[in-house]
């Protein structure tokens, strides 16, 4: 219960996202009055948020979406019209009058972005750190990986998405 609390909350400021996953937010406000949103998403796994308003009645509410410091390049959609202003690392907020079938879309930019310290490296997409996964006996573990061919924050756009053939693997780059 604490954790959905932190994932989606209100106030009487209005309505707070702080992670997107598919899930039903639904609360009573300090006034009594409901608010509820639908999220569909694949996220992390997949760039794409979609929120549907099944919130109604309770006049011009700010609906607040935290947008990570790690993408540059989000984008914000209400009813199929982008929203200016979005800056990472910050929350954006939309004040709308929300009704019944309101879609809010975010897209997140991912880049693959190498981290290099003390002669080590690791990549990162979006939230996620990835690593090497000893079930696709691709080669040697402990082989070491050229360090020297990345700087530190280099986005890498050699990774590419791989299709698994089971759904106990979440994501698969190459």
């Amino acid at each position: 219960l604490c954790f959905l609390k932190e994932f989606f909350r209100t106030d009487a400021k209005g309505a707070t996202f702080n992670f997107y996953a598919s899930a039903l937010a639904k609360t009573v406000r300090p006034d009594g009055k409901t608010v509820a949103f639908d999220i569909y998403s694949r996220y992390p796994r997949e760039n794409f948020v979609r929120i549907v308003s099944h919130t109604e009645g309770v006049g011009a509410m700010p609906l607040r979406l935290r947008i990570p410091a790690w993408c540059p390049k989000a984008v914000v959609k209400l009813n199929g019209v982008q929203q200016s202003g979005v800056k990472a690392g910050s929350y954006y907020t939309l004040t709308h009058e929300w009704k019944l079938g309101d879609i809010v879309e975010v897209v997140f930019d991912m880049p693959t972005v190498a981290h290099v310290q003390f002669h080590h490296v690791a990549f990162t997409r979006g939230p996620v750190l990835l690593a090497r996964d000893s079930r696709f006996a691709d080669g040697d573990l402990m082989e070491p990986f050229p360090v020297d061919s990345f700087a530190d924050g280099q986005i890498v756009p050699s990774f590419a998405s791989v299709l698994t053939p089971n759904d106990d693997i979440w994501m698969t780059f190459s």
